[in-house]
Parts: C-alpha cells; sequence; structure tokens
C-alpha cells in the first residue's frame, strides 16, 4: 500500500510541476506596436508605471523612440496579428512557448532591450 501511495504522489508531483502557469513578470500594460519585419519587432510601452522596462533608444537611420524594447518570442508574439500602430494590452512574462515558426532572413535593426511578451487583447 506504501509503494502504490508513493508511487501516485511521485506521478501527480511531476504532472503539477509540468503544467507550471505561465509567470507573468509584470502587471498588464498598454503598449503600440511601432515596427515590425521577419520576426523583428518593436514596441513602444504607453502605460507610465512601466516605462522602466523600456528603453530611449535612437537607430543608425538618426529615429529616436522613447520606451521602446524588441520582443524576443516573435513566434509566440506574431499569432497576435497586430499592425504598426496597433495599441494592445501585454505583459512581460518569464519564457515562451515552445513552438516554433518561419520568418525570413531580412534584418531590421532593433533595441538592445528585449522581453518576451503575451499580448492579452
Amino acid at each position: 500500500m506504501n509503494k502504490r501511495f508513493f508511487f501516485t504522489a511521485l506521478i501527480l508531483t511531476v504532472l503539477l510541476m509540468a503544467c507550471e502557469k505561465e509567470k507573468l513578470l509584470t502587471g498588464k500594460f498598454k503598449a503600440q506596436y511601432v515596427a515590425g519585419m521577419c520576426g523583428q519587432n518593436i514596441i513602444e510601452i504607453l502605460d507610465s508605471a512601466y516605462v522602466d522596462r523600456g528603453m530611449d533608444w535612437t537607430n543608425t537611420a538618426g529615429q529616436s523612440m522613447k520606451n521602446v524594447f524588441t520582443v524576443q518570442n516573435h513566434c509566440d508574439f506574431s499569432r497576435a496579428n497586430l499592425k504598426a500602430g496597433d495599441i494592445f494590452e501585454c505583459a512581460i512574462i518569464a519564457s515562451p512557448d515552445k513552438t516554433g515558426c518561419v520568418v525570413c532572413m531580412a534584418y531590421m535593426e532593433t533595441p538592445p532591450k528585449a522581453w518576451n511578451v503575451k499580448v492579452m487583447k
């Protein structure tokens, strides 16, 4: 009886650990999709309580942006089908889904600060 209980408890523990919920590193905040190409996306933080998650950045063409960051999990992010100028709610997450996607080989300059992002709406 004790072996069966121990084995059942061990299996349940492993299953619960595997089903860990996505860990949000911040609360939800309002953001705007600035630009994107081939899996490289720039987001501007519009919520003043979260601007420290972004940075002021100027690209090599001299275009300045405030409170921006690069999306690390471009595969998850692209599923939101956002267009430049769209405003949305999102949260910074610890790690992305484990799914892959195809991206082209074009390059777009992006800010060095980068986060995994979950689009809420």
